[in-house]
């Protein structure tokens, strides 16, 4: 039987669990960029086809739905210029964009929370 690898976390904490700033000793837990929620015209709770952010110009990524697709995990510990793209029926059909940065502590991200109206 193989074991799962267990090295992953273990160092995924470690990366965030860093010196913040003025020696503050950050903790180990990662928090997320943005959470986006996604409602319909009425202003209903409503799950797009997908979620997607990019963060300075850089490679598009698919957030991490929750809540039954109506919500979204976007970047984890990432700062800059985010661009959220909102798909549904095999386009985009809705666009924000944002700045996160850092906490004042230096540790975590400021996360930031958006809400789209389709």
């Amino acid at each position: 039987m193989r074991r799962p690898h267990t090295w992953a976390i273990p160092t995924l904490l470690l990366a965030v669990g860093c010196d913040g700033l003025g020696g503050v000793v950050c903790d180990t837990s990662a928090a997320h960029s943005v959470t986006v929620s996604v409602f319909d015209a009425s202003g209903e709770p409503y799950a797009p086809e997908d979620v997607t952010y990019s963060v300075d110009g850089g490679p598009e990524q698919s957030c991490d739905p929750i809540s039954a697709g109506t919500e979204f995990l976007c970047g984890l510990e990432e700062v800059g210029h985010f661009v959220i793209r909102v798909f549904d029926g095999g386009a985009v059909v809705a666009e924000e964009s944002l700045d996160v940065d850092m906490d004042a502590t230096g540790c975590h991200v400021d996360s930031e929370f958006v809400e789209v109206v389709l």
